[in-house]
């Protein structure tokens, strides 16, 4: 009784399992085996384009999701002053952030008008919406004064001037220039800054954020050189809108 394993590779295997015992060479004339060749043939050529299919639905589904923009929001929640930049009396600190050029003013309806060391500075409705490429990145960047002279004196706003593909460094340095006339000649000190990049590779940042400012380097003139970094830690978070 020779059992059939001339076209067992033919048929898929829980099929050959299940026949074995039962579909023998002697037992079957030559339309026989031919029919079993062919109805063998099919059934494999069907699961191997149903593998491809799937492959391919996969395939495009990744295609359509990494092809669709993503709706971010960037919602500031506190600010640590670690250094307030006035030996004798409260700093009196303006900043202002922007993402992707968007401006949110983060010294208005909040207590940075009148900070001191060690403090923690609490947001509210401080948040920006934004659409991102699938390709595209998310930038978080700030600039900031401590106003010695004149309280009344107002960051500007660069959003106009933002390039947005400038490389970061570049980025946060037209940041940085934008407040140089107001820290010249040692009128105000200037403070750290954050300046952030998130991409598709790093799911454009989604979570939770707690980044210590880095250096500006010199704040005011060559008769006031103050260590700027980590003046301050951020703490924001990025949301994916539904």
């Amino acid at each position: 009784m020779k059992e059939l394993t001339t076209y067992r590779a033919l048929i898929p295997y829980n099929i050959y399992r299940q026949t074995k015992h039962y579909i023998k060479l002697s037992d079957m004339n030559d339309s026989g085996r031919l029919l079993l060749v062919v109805l063998s043939g099919i059934l494999v050529l069907t699961l191997i384009l149903s593998t491809i299919s799937l492959n391919i639905d996969i395939a495009l589904g990744q295609e359509i999701s990494s092809s669709i923009d993503r709706q971010l929001n960037v919602a500031f929640n506190s600010m640590k002053i670690n250094n307030d930049h006035d030996p004798l009396f409260p700093g009196e600190w303006k900043i202002d952030a922007y993402v992707n050029g968007q401006r949110t003013q983060l010294w208005i309806g909040s207590e940075l008008d009148r900070v001191n060391t060690g403090q923690t500075v609490t947001f509210s409705g401080k948040d920006v919406n934004v659409t991102i490429p699938a390709n595209g990145t998310l930038r978080v960047v700030t600039v900031g004064v401590e106003f010695d002279i004149d309280p009344q004196d107002k960051l500007p706003n660069i959003t106009g001037i933002l390039d947005k593909d400038l490389p970061l460094s570049d980025y946060s340095d037209e940041a940085e220039s934008s407040i140089e006339h107001l820290i010249a000649f040692d009128r105000n000190d200037a403070i750290g800054i954050v300046a952030k990049e998130y991409s598709a590779k790093n799911n454009f940042g989604i979570g939770w954020h707690d980044e210590c400012s880095q250096s500006v380097g010199e704040a005011g003139d060559l008769y006031d050189e103050v260590d700027t970094s980590c003046d301050f830690r951020l703490r924001y978070t990025i949301n994916e809108k539904e």
